[in-house]
């Protein structure tokens, strides 16, 4: 193994690095979800407040919000199951 690329496997391994990405990855997450929540309770309270539209194209873009965001969370539950069970872990490259 190269001298560079076990700096590299050293660094990815360090508790210091996986902590930093964690933290950066939760508090992506975190700040991603609190803008969609923000943003799709906005579009829904202004699209309640319309009355120029019809009830059924309300009730089908609740539909379509809801259908994506159990998309969404059936993805993110699929990867974190896939990253738990993780076949080859063990297997270096």
């Amino acid at each position: 193994m190269a001298p560079e690329n076990k700096k590299l496997s050293n660094h990815k391994l360090s508790t210091y690095g996986r902590i930093e990405r964690f933290t950066g990855g939760v508090l992506l997450a975190v700040g991603a979800v609190l803008l969609i929540f923000d943003s799709l309770l906005e579009g829904f309270y202004s699209l309640a407040a319309d009355v120029s539209m019809p009830i059924g194209y309300k009730l089908a873009v609740l539909g379509v919000a809801i259908g994506l965001v159990v998309l969404l969370i059936s993805v993110f539950r699929e990867q974190l199951f896939f990253r738990n069970h993780e076949r080859y872990k063990d297997i270096e490259r």
